[in-house]
């Protein structure tokens, strides 16, 4: 094979696994919020008790930790301040996710957040849970509590595949979840925390018939946010371009902070 031809066969090969929806543009992908008029997205920055709380739905907005009640026993595990202390800045946390409920059509989305500075040696809590329609009507015990464990996490977004875990999200329930950075675990109220919602559909019949050529853009257009976040950011592991794609999308629902990391 000379070498002409190998390079059309690259070519050719790239344009297959970027495939048409390559072509689309960041003004393609326009989200349209159908989660209703409620808040749900709430982000808790600094390490100075809770004075950076903000965006939050009144005291419901406390319910992504419940209290601080998914803290509890957890003093056994660990008895000494998370090295989030050691930090100059202050740390923001937050959730890729719109300012209401954003829907889903996976049982096993993947999540995504970010973290506004490099950090070394470092615990996390993830907590799930069905979004209780009163304010007492929380259990003590959530569907999923993880606490893991990072030698090292790189200021930027990173994931949280629900495949990980052994939970199913049922269909037409809205669930809660949260992400804290412990900072310390005897006093939980310290800890850098953001929390929103999530709510799995079916797919709705003008996207079970619909193109794949421009599905990013037609999840962003019917409310479906998971999905059209995703489905940006497996395409910029294969084209570069989508980063302005998915920055613009960040935008839209007010988290510049984090779509600098795609520009």
């Amino acid at each position: 094979m000379n070498n002409l031809n190998f390079y059309s066969l690259i070519a050719g090969l790239l344009l297959t696994i970027s495939g048409p929806i390559s072509q689309v543009q960041a003004k393609d992908v326009i989200y349209n919020s159908t989660g209703g008029d409620e808040i749900t997205r709430s982000i808790v920055s600094g390490t100075r008790g809770m004075r950076g709380m903000r965006g939050m739905r009144g005291m419901r907005g406390m319910r992504g930790i419940r209290g601080m009640r998914g803290m509890r026993g957890m003093r056994a595990v660990k008895n000494t301040p998370s090295s989030c202390w050691n930090v100059q800045n202050e740390i923001a946390l937050r959730l890729l996710v719109p300012k209401h409920t954003g829907k889903t059509t996976d049982a096993k989305p993947t999540l995504y957040w970010s973290v506004s500075e490099s950090l070394q040696d470092v615990d996390f809590i993830f907590i799930i849970d069905k979004a209780p329609e009163k304010l007492t009507e929380f259990s003590e015990i959530p569907l999923l509590k993880d606490t893991f464990h990072l030698d090292s996490v790189e200021a930027g977004i990173h994931t949280l595949p629900l495949s990980n875990y052994q939970l199913n999200l049922e269909k037409n329930v809205e669930y809660e979840w949260s992400i804290s950075l412990v900072c310390d675990y005897d006093n939980p109220s310290l800890n850098v925390s953001a929390m929103s919602s999530i709510k799995r559909v079916d797919v709705p019949s003008i996207l079970a018939v619909a193109s794949k050529d421009n599905m990013a853009a037609l999840y962003a257009k019917h409310g479906f946010w998971y999905n059209a976040l995703d489905m940006l950011s497996e395409q910029i592991k294969v084209n570069n371009s989508f980063h302005k794609v998915r920055a613009n999308l960040l935008k839209q629902v007010g988290l510049p902070e984090v779509a600098v990391y795609d520009m």
